[in-house]
């Protein structure tokens, strides 16, 4: 009996798949739980001198449904100046902070920007379920000065049932275009196929002789990375969220000469093939490519999925001015936009506390 194979692919954020290796079919069924993308974060930042949270929600395509700062009381000096599927922009009344929210390419990311590194340093944290398989997982990190008054950043521990690699902490000196010196540090999440990672990135910027520290805590894309063990001939069943939250399945074979074929499908949906592989579209226009790859006998298949999801202005917790003057250039990586990007002022007042794969 041929050993199946379950695939989902995760179409909450359209990433790619690569589930199995070899051409012989295998002895025995498995159905085992398969990643699919995270879709809530918590993003706990020190940001000038108390702790600041942040809960982040996507939709199935990535886009941003709802932030909220602090729950369930956002800091009351605190205003969403920048309100839009992809990025939500936050300034303090003081203009001594500013914090920007962004969801791109099923990447999350929060950018606190202040004047002193002192103003962003302290300990911090980032926890979801990176996979979307249910576990919990939790990153604990610390940002500080070196004793040159550097920026310095540290991943302390790591909390998850995944396979999990902390790296190094990178430096680098000033660029001499605005750039100050800047530490890096990242740990990488590998499971079922796929790998995700968490980076926290802390920088000085320098302009005009005006110096503001950034700190950047962002959760990258999915990324399919190809399984070890599992077979690629035989049957699978690709199942995934659809982008009016709706899941989609359909079942497809995988022959020994690395030809598709797909079985029954869900209403109004079709199927093509041609050069690039075999693809499946669903009447709401989400597409699953099926890729096969035949290399001397060896046969590995993956997914990708494209979703373009009709995004809905987000919610916040906070009071929403979209008014503010227009202020600064807006080039820092992670400033603000420019309706909104005033500048930063002295450290001011403080703010109030707070689908699947086969493996």
């Amino acid at each position: 009996m041929r050993r199946g194979a379950v695939l989902t692919a995760s179409a909450m954020f359209g990433l790619a798949s690569i589930v199995a290796v070899g051409a012989t079919a295998g002895a025995s069924a498995r159905t085992p739980q398969l990643p699919q993308a995270v879709n809530n974060s918590t993003f706990t930042l020190n940001l000038l001198g108390a702790p600041l949270i942040i809960d982040v929600t996507t939709d199935p395509g990535g886009n941003l449904v709802d932030v909220a700062l602090n729950p369930p009381t956002p800091p009351a000096d605190i205003t969403a100046t920048t309100v839009k599927p992809n990025k939500i922009v936050f300034v303090n009344t003081a203009g001594s902070m500013k914090l920007r929210v962004s969801a791109k390419h099923g990447g999350q990311s929060v950018t606190a920007r202040a004047a002193t590194l002192l103003d962003v340093s302290g300990t911090g944290s980032w926890a979801g379920d990176v996979f979307g398989t249910g576990e919990a997982t939790t990153v604990n990190y610390t940002v500080g000065a070196l004793t040159d008054g550097s920026p310095n950043v540290t991943i302390d521990s790591v909390t998850s049932p995944l396979t999990s690699v902390i790296g190094a902490t990178e430096y680098h000196p000033a660029d001499g275009d605005g750039h100050g010196a800047k530490a890096s540090a990242s740990v990488e999440f590998t499971g079922l196929g796929q790998s995700r990672s968490l980076t926290v990135d802390v920088r000085l910027h320098d302009k005009d002789g005006a110096t503001t520290a950034e700190l950047r805590v962002s959760l990258s894309r999915i990324k399919g990375a190809q399984t070890a063990n599992g077979e690629a001939v035989g049957p699978h069943t690709w199942t995934g969220t659809l982008c009016d939250s709706t899941t989609a399945t359909f079942d497809y074979t995988v022959a020994a000469d690395g030809s598709v074929t797909v079985g029954t499908l869900p209403t109004g949906a079709t199927t093509t093939a041609d050069e690039h592989g075999t693809s499946v579209r669903f009447a709401t226009g989400e597409r699953v490519q099926i890729k096969v790859n035949n290399d001397n006998g060896t046969i590995a298949v993956g997914t990708k999925v494209s979703l373009h999801c009709e995004a809905a202005v987000p919610s916040v917790n906070t009071p929403v001015v979209t008014t503010v003057p227009e202020s600064g250039n807006g080039k820092h990586h992670g400033a603000a936009p420019r309706n909104g990007d005033g500048p930063i002022h002295g450290s001011g007042s403080r703010h109030s506390g707070g689908q699947h794969g086969d493996g």
